[in-house]
């Protein structure tokens, strides 16, 4: 596997004068790094199962307000302001026309016809909950969009409650103040995308055919690993954090689902070995 490949790679490296600490983890090391990963994704499933029961709620309110616009928007407004992830709250009517939207700093979106996004389109064609992958919206904005229906007290259909995540948001509240200095968090898509890293920079980014990387192979093929597997390790040699000297990196994932999205969430352990 690529897995093994890259092991078998830095093994020959090791031998072969690399200098510095430890190479490999110890069982402690692995341990430790298992838990803060099994902990980051206890509370970014916590997150998501949050937002769609909040999605839920704020579309039965909603289809109570009925066309009272005005109470549309203060409901989106509390909806909005209740979990600090979410960017933006909209009513969108079954045309997919926006009828109402918080906070005001989107309100260039109100009256908008929406249905050309695939998103907006799902959502208006499957009636049901759906969610997309991280992408650019509109007024230069981005963020992963979840849209749940919402259905009047008759049962027609009104149209959609959506929500604007921002996943690097929600991660950083996840690890609060509790991160381990040792450890890095990403979080990716399993096309590569990136939606977490501490280098806001790099948030929205593509691994795969990106330049920036292809003097990395071996991050490449670690990213491979992370993207066809639900979880595992893999570790790979790349820039030493504040330094530009290329260290051994171990990288720990496991997937989070809501709907029929996956996150990869990433903890990676950094070594004092440094690649001549």
């Amino acid at each position: 596997t690529a897995a093994a490949v890259l092991v078998m790679v830095f093994c020959f490296a090791l031998f072969c004068g690399c200098t510095g600490g430890e190479s490999t983890p110890s069982v402690e090391e692995k341990d430790q790094a298992l838990k803060t990963l099994a902990s980051l994704k206890a509370g970014v499933s916590s997150s998501l199962s949050e937002t769609l029961a909040l999605a839920e709620k704020t579309s039965g309110y909603l289809a109570e307000a009925g066309n009272n616009m005005t109470e549309a928007e203060a409901i989106l407004g509390d909806s909005q302001e209740s979990l600090p992830w979410i960017k933006s709250a909209a009513f969108i009517g079954p045309d997919g026309v926006v009828l109402a939207i918080m906070p005001e700093s989107f309100g260039a979106l109100d009256g908008v016809d929406l249905s050309y996004q695939d998103i907006v389109k799902e959502g208006l064609e499957k009636q049901s909950p759906v969610i997309s992958g991280f992408e650019k919206l509109a007024i230069n904005e981005t963020g992963v969009v979840l849209e749940h229906p919402v259905f009047a007290e008759e049962g027609n259909f009104s149209g959609l409650l959506s929500f604007v995540i921002d996943p690097a948001k929600m991660i950083e509240f996840v690890i609060g103040e509790n991160k381990p200095d040792r450890y890095q968090v990403m979080a990716i898509q399993p096309d590569g995308l990136i939606l977490y890293d501490a280098d806001a920079g790099e948030i929205g980014n593509e691994t795969f055919g990106n330049p920036a990387y292809e003097r990395y192979p071996g991050l490449i093929t670690a990213a491979g690993a992370v993207s066809s597997s639900p979880s595992g390790t893999v570790s790979y040699n790349f820039t030493a954090t504040e330094s530009d000297r290329e260290v051994l990196k171990t990288a720990y994932w496991d997937t989070v689902e809501l709907l029929d999205k996956e996150w990869r969430l990433v903890v990676i352990d950094e070594f004092s070995v440094f690649i001549p």
